[in-house]
């Protein structure tokens, strides 16, 4: 196994605030209710486009926190994101911890995640970055009124409202619209700010965020998957 990953992994099972990941180590934490939801980057295979992983500063920042910290202070999911996976969805948690070979893992900002999911559905080229000047000067709560409905109470597949590919090509392609799309095929939750980082629901800037493929893990070459323990707290 790779030193530094190797060398990531004793640091978090021991506890310590510190590991020295190295510039190319990256990790996503993963959550699903069965095994073969952890055999890529995501627990929906055919997911097309990226995923969101942290750097260096990511990973060191999960280490010495409890798990349910990680989610909340790092990789910033909302409370209610939270309970829904665990309360509701009853799912498990890891963290897989790889070595990015190459540069195609850009920033997670507004201007890469149109050009990167433009090559995903090309078809929706023209309202993606028509709507890019709207995505970065709007709040989430100013888009999601403009789309008109409540995006994580349609965050089902076959519910009216979930934004697909398709709906959005007979839409009008407002910012609104897109950001659903985003929000429900790419994941870009509500705390996603297209700077590059990732936002606690306090609005406090943690670390930085990249997008990569999805992907098998056996295809990540060397890398390690930790299992995680997510309780609750009683204030969520």
């Amino acid at each position: 196994m790779n030193t530094s990953i190797a060398d990531y992994a004793r640091a978090f099972h021991a506890g310590s605030c510190a590991s020295g990941a190295g510039q190319k180590l990256r990790g996503r934490i993963l959550h699903g209710r069965t095994a073969q939801d952890f055999q890529t980057l995501t627990d929906k295979p055919g997911r097309r486009t990226r995923v969101m992983t942290l750097g260096p500063d990511g990973l060191e920042a999960l280490l010495g926190r409890d798990h349910l910290e990680m989610l909340t202070k790092v990789v910033c999911y909302t409370d209610t994101y939270i309970r829904r996976l665990v309360v509701d969805q009853e799912e498990m948690f890891k963290l897989v911890v790889f070595s990015v070979g190459t540069d195609d893992a850009p920033e997670a900002t507004w201007d890469n995640v149109v050009q990167v999911v433009t090559r995903d559905f090309p078809q929706l080229s023209g309202k993606l970055f028509a709507a890019l000047p709207g995505l970065k000067s709007m709040t989430f709560s100013e888009l999601q009124e403009q789309a008109g409905f409540n995006f994580a109470d349609a965050d089902q597949e076959g519910h009216p409202s979930f934004m697909t590919g398709e709906r959005l090509a007979v839409c009008a392609g407002s910012p609104g619209e897109v950001r659903a799309f985003l929000y429900h095929i790419q994941h870009l939750r509500e705390l996603f700010s297209g700077d590059g980082y990732t936002y606690t629901q306090a609005g406090e800037r943690v670390v930085k965020e990249y997008m990569a493929p999805n992907q098998p893990l056996s295809a990540l070459g060397d890398h390690v998957l930790i299992d995680l323990s997510v309780e609750l707290a009683s204030s969520l």
